[in-house]
């Protein structure tokens, strides 16, 4: 059955091209590499909403063996053209998958903004870790990246791109609306819950917060992907690492 990430699939691909936007390139890529840099070549990743797979790409070189997730096909069928190394399977994370193999490693990158259903993706997660596995979590920094937050600018800042007033309502309740990625043509569901909330949904399903991280770009950084300065100010990216401690 297509889904809206089916629809924007063609759009959603362009923008991560072979490595990724430009957050995953200069915060998410680093961090998860790091993190993931203890695994001995041949561990297990399995990475849940996976897209068309760009992840696979980046992690190739280290030798892991990888299995991407995601529920749309025409998502997938991007990662088989773009000769994404792995496996991949269609499935829905938000609800029960049944695998064969348990993984070293679970990554949810980027993904549970998107879905309803943030507790369900975790349990999926906890099924498929190996004892003692990780699971990395990247979400959008729920304080600042979110559905309804208003970037205003005084004029000069408007001209000068130097600094933003973020005017954020409701932080601490959880709502959803229709969001537009950019150069994306369609709007897609995006949720928002407060950072504590993403935390705690983990914590109640077992898993042990061994790392986080509020990943803010450098102004070099900026300078070469042509991004306004003002965003040295503020996190952009939520990260955090769970074990799975029985």
């Amino acid at each position: 059955m297509t889904n809206e990430w089916d629809i924007v699939a063609a759009d959603y691909s362009r923008l991560i091209g072979e490595s990724g936007d430009v957050w995953r390139q200069v915060l998410i890529n680093p961090a998860i590499i790091k993190a993931l840099q203890p695994l001995p070549p041949g561990s297990r990743i399995l990475d849940l909403g996976c897209g068309e797979g760009y992840l696979a790409r980046i992690l190739a070189p280290h030798g892991w063996s990888y299995t991407g997730i995601d529920n749309s096909r025409t998502l997938l069928n991007t990662a088989g053209v773009k000769k994404s190394p792995g496996e991949f399977v269609q499935a829905d994370i938000t609800k029960p998958i049944e695998y064969q193999h348990q993984f070293e490693t679970v990554i949810v990158n980027m993904v549970l903004m998107d879905v309803d259903n943030a507790g369900a993706v975790y349990q999926n997660a906890w099924r498929m870790l190996k004892h003692k596995g990780l699971l990395v979590v990247t979400i959008p920094h729920p304080a600042f990246r979110r559905p309804g937050a208003k970037l205003a600018k005084t004029l000069f800042s408007k001209i000068f791109r130097l600094d933003p007033f973020i005017r954020i309502n409701s932080y601490t309740k959880s709502f959803f609306q229709k969001g537009r990625l950019p150069d994306v043509s369609k709007p897609t569901i995006v949720f928002h819950r407060p950072l504590s909330l993403y935390i705690q949904i983990a914590l109640d399903q077992g898993f042990k917060l061994l790392d986080i991280e509020e990943l803010a770009p450098v102004k070099n950084d900026l300078i070469k992907w042509k991004q306004p300065l003002f965003f040295t100010k503020f996190p952009q990216i939520l990260f955090m690492v769970f074990s799975k401690d029985e």
